[in-house]
């Protein structure tokens, strides 16, 4: 946290002074420091050397100077920002102004599909399209549907709801695709947590420089043979969505074990999970939970745990790859294109060919490690002058 121009107060103390609270919601209800709006209002008031900038992501930059264009950037894109008024769809020029940010070149704000411009190529030219939100692109790669409930679990989590009309509350609102929104709480507690617990263990392994194996497995084994435990766990070790001063309690000479701090450990992000899906939804409106992430994978039992509670079934995303399976679903064959050096790849092939054709027929030569060796140096010392 950076001090205001008074020192009195920090830059996002002051930015939040100054938008209220219906500002925060129509914004997406998820202001934080680490956020381009944050940012860039430190920037303005500190030390930005010319306001004659055009405030974009990393990833449209790359696109526009790719096509020697002009930044422009998607709804999904455009509301990562912070600035991004969900009822306009467009940017909030009163909050920008509130911020004296209204003096920056903000990027046009367009529709998914957009293409920003021509990549050329030689002589070819490839049509390149806006870039999109990373979490709205990964919960389209596990093709969620409506009423189902996306829990991604991996070094953080996140929980999401797909609603056809926006609607703001006590959780993020972000722009889906084709028209509907997600609703979502970012930044609860799972892996991350998971390792401070997981590091503390395997320290004294560690000095001993003892040699350090993926512990899961023995975790898994220890929390299976525990029933139940009374041990609590909190998880919130980190700021998060559900505090930000997390804890072990209730410890007891019987219960300090790994199979109970780590059931207790579950028992805690189960809660957390079925208390923020509340907030999304107090009528419940999901039929079905869907499991992305890699702890989501690999824990049967956290799983088990969750739908227990949750008292519905659930499906895991089809593919590591959500991310890049969203962005291809937004696509159709004709407007997507795999690339490569047909020139190389076609004698690569043609060479490997026929090499497997001499070995099959029987026809191919084979030599030992030392006759390789001498064969290999008569080559050299044959054109050692053209070398």
């Amino acid at each position: 946290m950076i001090p205001f121009n008074s020192r009195t107060e920090t830059f996002f103390g002051v930015l939040n002074k100054r938008i209220e609270p219906f500002e925060r919601q129509r914004l997406g209800n998820e202001l934080r420091p680490s956020m381009p709006i944050s940012i860039l209002f430190q920037l303005v008031h500190d030390d930005l050397p010319t306001l004659d900038v055009i405030p974009a992501a990393l990833s449209d930059f790359v696109v526009a100077n790719l096509c020697k264009s002009s930044p422009v950037i998607e709804i999904t894109n455009a509301a990562a920002h912070g600035a991004f008024n969900h009822l306009a769809c467009d940017w909030d020029w009163t909050v920008l102004s509130k911020l004296e940010l209204d003096c920056l070149r903000w990027p046009k704000v367009v529709p998914l599909g957009t293409v920003v411009g021509l990549f050329k190529s030689g002589s070819e030219e490839i049509p390149c399209y806006t870039p999109v939100g990373d979490q709205q692109c990964a919960l389209l790669g596990v093709l969620l549907a409506e009423r189902e409930l996306s829990l991604n679990i991996a070094t953080g989590s996140q929980i999401s709801l797909i609603s056809p009309q926006l609607e703001f509350g006590e959780y993020q609102t972000r722009p889906f695709f084709d028209g509907k929104f997600l609703k979502t709480i970012t930044h609860i507690p799972a892996g991350r947590s998971l390792n401070a617990l997981i590091r503390l263990f395997l320290e004294l392994a560690e000095n001993e420089q003892v040699a350090r194996v993926d512990p899961w497995d023995y975790i898994a084994q220890c929390v299976a043979e525990v029933n139940e435990t009374d041990l609590n766990v909190n998880l919130a070790f980190f700021d998060s969505a559900v505090g930000s001063s997390g804890s072990i309690t209730n410890i007891r000479e019987d219960n300090l074990f790994i199979g109970h701090l780590f059931m207790a450990a579950f028992k805690n992000m189960t809660d957390n999970y079925y208390g923020c899906a509340m907030r999304l939804s107090r009528d419940s409106r999901w039929c079905k939970i869907v499991f992305s992430g890699g702890l989501a994978h690999k824990l049967l039992l956290l799983r088990t745990m969750i739908c227990r509670k949750f008292q519905v079934s659930y499906r895991l995303s089809y593919s590591k790859e959500d991310t890049l399976i969203g962005l291809l679903g937004k696509f159709t064959k004709d407007e997507v294109e795999i690339i490569m050096d047909e020139s190389n790849f076609i004698e690569t092939k043609k060479y490997l060919d026929a090499e497997l054709d001499e070995i099959i027929s029987g026809k191919a030569k084979f030599f030992t490690v030392n006759e390789a060796e001498q064969r290999l140096e008569n080559m050299i010392k044959k054109h050692e002058d053209h070398l």
